[in-house]
């Protein structure tokens, strides 16, 4: 999906935005290797192939940052009360958390980073996405 956005967008000028990217996907592996659930040679493997998608990429224009506490993530699980979320421990938010921190840092040198605190569920309308206003269309 990256790839193909990066040639739509160099080709047409339309412009995507997506929710989820091969950056905060690292913090998920990060913190299931330090579990174990991801043996040394599988966590290689997934180094391996996200490096080569990274050399194919673009650094992202912008990254808009939605950081809550691990207090408010854990109300709003609760909240939500769906099944698949029972087993989310403290420990995991913390460690995602952190995984989550690092590749943010990283990225804040490469890009213009936004940080938004999301503790009271804030509007979607209150986020701001700077020059995003000069391209003629947008995909979500």
């Amino acid at each position: 999906m990256h790839i193909d956005a990066v040639q739509e967008e160099w080709s047409t000028g339309v412009t995507t935005v997506f929710d989820r990217s091969i950056y905060g996907d690292r913090a998920f592996a990060d913190v299931l290797y330090g579990y174990g659930h991801i043996d040394e040679l599988g966590f290689g493997s997934y180094m391996q192939h996200r490096e080569c998608m990274e050399r194919q990429l673009l650094v992202p224009q912008q990254v808009i940052y939605l950081d809550v506490s691990v207090d408010t993530a854990i109300n709003r699980i609760q909240k939500r009360g769906r099944d698949c979320e029972k087993g989310i421990t403290r420990d995991y938010l913390e460690r995602l958390s952190e995984a989550y921190e690092k590749i943010i840092s990283e990225l804040e040198g490469k890009t213009n980073v936004q940080r938004y605190r999301w503790e009271d569920g804030s509007d979607v309308e209150d986020i701001k996405i700077e020059g995003l206003l000069e391209y003629e269309e947008i995909r979500c």
